[in-house]
């Protein structure tokens, strides 16, 4: 049901009057007769687009050329008595934050503070992004870290901030949002540190990566993982070339000289204080 009314929804707002045959344009055609093949595609009429527009009615409730399946369960629920056909994530419009020190989150006019230990989930559409972009902002790249930031031994100046995590799958976009229009001297990327990591931090192309400040042995012989370095011979790469004649080349270099892999979470539980690295060193990128 979904994917027909998807395929007839693209159709009709394309403007075109053709489709390639597929298995779902077959299904279509079998069940509607709308559409002549010709080659491997189908041609329809005005009078078949139409009656196309009608059929998804009939199957969902949902006009095609207007309304779509990309929405929460609540505002499905207000125009058809199926609310299961919305396709929006349960979670796809949460932002997850939380606070360190005097960093605030305002969202429908107001501000909140997280407590140690606690995240909060924001929708998108209600944070007053002006009143963000005055803040410092930490991205987190593992999902697990959110409710230990309290933990993470921030660099100098940057006690009073706001996390928020990178985001998986539907909230990229939104952190994705952020990040572009945040300032870059109030933006921080907390990362896995290993060439995975560091490649998305510098794929940025603005703000401070936070790396640790030393990485003595002792610290390297429990928590550097030389095998995950050792899987990531193209992420290495990369950096090598992007780090190349840039304030990371040395630390780049080292990491590529010692296979060093060290996740984020052995940084935190072992006390590790951060310092900063510039991500300004090639153009504006993407999260993912």
């Amino acid at each position: 049901m979904t994917a027909d009314f998807n395929a007839i929804k693209r159709l009709l707002v394309s403007g075109k009057k053709t489709a390639i045959k597929n298995q779902t344009w077959a299904r279509i055609h079998e069940e509607t007769c709308c559409g002549t093949l010709v080659g491997r595609e189908y041609q329809f009429t005005e009078d078949e687009l139409h009656r196309l527009r009608n059929h998804a009615q009939a199957l969902t409730g949902l006009d095609p050329l207007f309304d779509s399946m990309a929405v929460s369960r609540l505002e499905m629920a207000e125009k058809v008595p199926d609310e299961k056909l919305a396709r929006d994530s349960v979670f796809g419009q949460l932002v997850v934050m939380a606070t360190a020190g005097k960093g605030e989150i305002r969202a429908s006019g107001e501000v909140a503070y997280v407590p140690p230990g606690a995240v909060i989930s924001v929708p998108f559409k209600i944070l007053d992004l002006e009143h963000l972009r005055q803040q410092r902002l930490v991205v987190i790249e593992n999902g697990s870290l959110m409710p230990e930031c309290h933990r993470i031994r921030l660099p100098q100046g940057w006690n009073d901030c706001v996390f928020v995590y990178r985001g998986h799958r539907e909230n990229v976009r939104h952190v994705q949002k952020l990040v572009d229009r945040h300032p870059a001297e109030l933006l921080g990327l907390f990362f896995d540190f290993d060439p995975a990591g560091l490649n998305l931090a510098l794929a940025v192309g603005k703000g401070k990566i936070f790396v640790p400040l030393e990485c003595s042995d002792k610290f390297l012989s429990v928590s550097n993982n030389q095998s995950a370095h050792r899987r990531q011979t193209r992420e290495m790469a990369s950096l090598l070339g992007k780090a190349r004649n840039t304030a990371c080349e040395k630390l780049v270099d080292w990491i590529h000289l010692n296979e060093v892999a060290v996740m984020q979470e052995h940084i935190v539980s072992r006390d590790i204080q951060l310092s900063v690295v510039d991500a300004s060193v090639v153009k504006e990128g993407h999260l993912i």
